[in-house]
């Protein structure tokens, strides 16, 4: 039979009755319709949720963004508070510096004898040998004393003679 060809027959090409025959060609144009398909509307899905809606990626990115503002926001806020405070200690430590300037000179003027003697002028109701005191009804000085008024004229005349005795 070597002159002889030989026919094949082509498989899934039967035209008889038989229901059990599947067309090879059709069912692989009919799964890469289907695929191409499937594929488009993953696409066009793809495209809807990135045109329309926020990605994990971008609503992370948003909420550290809002985070360091707010942190950015409250540092400002204690940097302006502590340059108040800065500047009310400041003005504390000139007047406590002023107050002190005039400790310093009251306590100069303190160590001279005129100051001393003013002092227990003014506030001791003390008085010199030889001064000549007058007091008056109602002094507060009396009256905080103890020292009756005729004590304080016997006293008076006595130093009133001692004086006589000494011109």
């Amino acid at each position: 039979m070597p002159g002889k060809k030989r026919r094949r027959k082509k498989k899934g090409l039967r035209s008889s009755g038989d229901s059990n025959v599947i067309d090879i060609r059709e069912e692989r144009l009919s799964r890469d319709q289907k695929r191409k398909e499937a594929a488009a509307a993953a696409a066009s899905a793809k495209k809807k949720r990135k045109k329309g809606s926020l990605t994990t990626n971008k609503l992370i990115g948003i909420t550290v963004g809002i985070f360091l503002i707010l942190i950015l926001l409250s540092s400002l806020n204690n940097i302006v508070d502590l340059k108040q405070k800065e500047h009310v200690a400041q003005e504390e430590v000139a007047a406590l510096r002023a107050q002190k300037t005039e400790m310093e000179k009251t306590a100069d003027e303190a160590d001279s004898d005129e100051y001393i003697e003013q002092q227990a002028r003014t506030w001791l109701k003390m008085a010199r040998k030889g001064d000549m005191i007058y007091i008056m009804d109602g002094d507060p000085l009396l009256q905080d004393s103890g020292i009756t008024q005729e004590q304080e004229e016997e006293d008076a005349k006595s130093r009133q003679r001692d004086s006589d005795r000494n011109l």
